[in-house]
């Protein structure tokens, strides 16, 4: 029995099998066999193409997709080489020295697709048994980091992995080293490993749900110790800025003592608790006073409104009312230069009285002074009267 056969009739009915680099698919006829409700066979060589079409045509349930699998989509140049099975996206190193005669004939520029839209482009689900083969010569490590990268490496329950024992082309680890990584990915080896070409040897591996779940936990609990490492340098700061707080209501506290300390001396003061309620009682009236004044100036405004909006209302009556105040204000103009001058006669009068005033209190000393001349003094005194009063006249 076939190798490949074999491990087809050990497992249960696949749902997809995806060959990527199925070259000829020489399996073809195992896969269909198995029962698998799609084969998808993937080859970029375009002179495998045709002979492969022609021996999938018969099966419905077998999709060609003649592209290349790699990390980026776009075009690349496929190496073509006396040994079609070899041909690759990548220059050969090791495999020269195992095959001498290996000769690139052509070479042809094919279409890339990234290894992880497979998924999606093909509708997989990860709750189905979907096999992926991978021949790809150099271009396994890419596929199965590219996969797991985007997380897409799940929807392969089972993985059949062709490698060189040695480097065979550039940047391509041996085989050992992929099931290595595909190990480490969850994967675990099923059976004995396909020999037949001992430099070439394949392996079949199977998607251990237990690791798949030990690796989530391991994930989740990296993540949750990133999350406590970022929650202790918070606890960190949120302490110092206790701390802080703490050191700054201390302060607080010394400040609050101090005013305190004032406020009882203040109290015990008479003198500024006398000056403190007259202050009080200064402030209460100001603000009495300005409490008035403020209504005054509301009712003087609202007043001025009301007129402005009489005057408004009203345009010829204001102008009469401006015509009857300028008529009144030369009247008090008129009136107020009467007043100034009856104001500068009374002035004059006055002055008068001052000079007379002044002789009698002269003659008043006199008469105390001189009582013998009394007579005398009185005559004179009758005589600056009279002639006061004729000046006055």
């Amino acid at each position: 029995m076939d190798w490949i056969q074999d491990q087809l009739c050990h497992a249960p009915t696949p749902n997809t099998i995806i060959h990527l680099g199925a070259g000829l698919c020489r399996e073809l006829q195992h896969y269909i066999d198995s029962g698998a409700a799609r084969i998808i066979l993937v080859e970029p060589n375009p002179e495998l193409l045709p002979e492969l079409q022609k021996h999938a045509a018969a099966h419905s349930n077998v999709q060609i997709l003649p592209v290349a699998i790699a990390a980026e989509p776009g075009k690349s140049t496929l190496k073509l080489y006396n040994y079609p099975d070899l041909s690759s996206l990548r220059r050969p190193t090791g495999l020269t020295e195992l095959l001498p005669g290996l000769q690139q004939i052509d070479q042809a520029i094919v279409n890339v697709i990234a290894a992880h839209t497979l998924p999606e482009h093909l509708g997989l689900k990860n709750d189905e048994n979907n096999w992926l083969v991978i021949d790809t010569p150099g271009e396994e490590e890419t596929i199965i980091s590219n996969l797991q990268q985007h997380k897409q490496l799940s929807h392969f329950d089972r993985v059949i992995l062709r490698g060189g024992t040695e480097r065979l082309y550039d940047g391509m680890p041996t085989v050992d080293q992929l099931t290595r990584q595909l190990e480490n990915l969850g994967y675990y080896i099923e059976g004995a490993k396909d020999s037949s070409d001992p430099d070439w040897p394949r392996y079949h591996l199977r998607l251990n749900p237990k690791a798949i779940e030990v690796r989530r936990l391991r994930r989740e609990i990296e993540t949750l110790t990133e999350q406590k490492d970022v929650l202790e340098k918070k606890l960190e700061e949120g302490e110092e800025q206790k701390r802080n707080l703490y050191s700054q209501v201390e302060k607080l506290q010394d400040k609050l003592e101090e005013l305190e300390d004032f406020r009882r001396t203040a109290e015990q003061n008479p003198v500024l608790e006398q000056q403190k309620r007259e202050l009080a009682d200064q402030i209460q009236q100001r603000e009495q006073q300005l409490q008035a004044e403020n209504d005054a100036l509301r009712k003087e405004l609202d007043s001025i409104r009301d007129e402005v909006q009489q005057q408004r209302s009203d345009i010829s009556v204001a102008l009469r009312l401006q015509n009857l105040r300028e008529n009144d204000l030369k009247d008090l103009q008129q009136r107020y230069g009467q007043l100034m001058q009856t104001n500068q006669d009374q002035k004059e009068l006055l002055g008068k009285l001052h000079r007379r005033l002044s002789v009698a209190a002269d003659y008043l000393r006199l008469m105390n002074e001189q009582q013998d001349d009394r007579g005398e003094l009185q005559e004179g005194l009758v005589r600056a009267l009279i002639g006061n009063d004729s000046e006055t006249t």
